[in-house]
């Protein structure tokens, strides 16, 4: 990978046509405290095991002009992160994209955990669900923020 290349974190969304892009910008915001550009996948974030988003992913992964080093997942998106794991097509790649995905897995609002995916994967799952389930995204932020040293003065609300 040539210095000037981005270094990008898939951004996975919920269910876009009922949630709208709520949270885009706070898991933007994390992929560019962690050092990395967002790129935002275009599928919608039905949890179903070969998932129009599972699809996009395994697709780009399979692209290795595009670097990428792990995935943010919202509602959806998170559930597809474990579905992306798991699928057949994903053991199949090669042992260091796989490693490289794994560097920065993010689940956010979904009920999943670090046992659900690989083992040594470097995963952060975040759920606030006293904040109604829209918000985790912001409070994920607000998290990411302490954990880097960095000030919060963003309103949650």
């Amino acid at each position: 990978m040539a210095a000037d290349e981005p270094k990008n974190l898939l951004i996975g969304m919920g269910i876009r046509h009922i949630w709208g892009n709520d949270g885009k910008e706070s898991m933007g915001e994390i992929a560019q405290i962690l050092g990395f550009e967002p790129y935002y996948l275009e599928s919608s974030g039905e949890n179903q095991y070969d998932s129009p988003m599972t699809r996009e992913v395994l697709e780009i992964l399979h692209a290795p002009e595009i670097p990428v080093f792990g995935m943010i997942g919202f509602s959806g998106g998170a559930w597809n992160l474990r579905n992306i794991c798991r699928h057949p097509e994903y053991k199949e790649l090669p042992e260091q994209r796989r490693k490289d995905f794994e560097t920065h897995i993010i689940a956010i609002g979904a009920p999943v955990n670090k046992a659900m995916f690989p083992e040594g994967a470097n995963v952060h799952v975040y759920n606030f669900p006293d904040v109604g389930h829209l918000n985790e995204p912001k409070f994920a932020l607000k998290e990411v923020r302490k954990e880097h040293g960095i000030s919060d003065d963003i309103p949650t609300v």
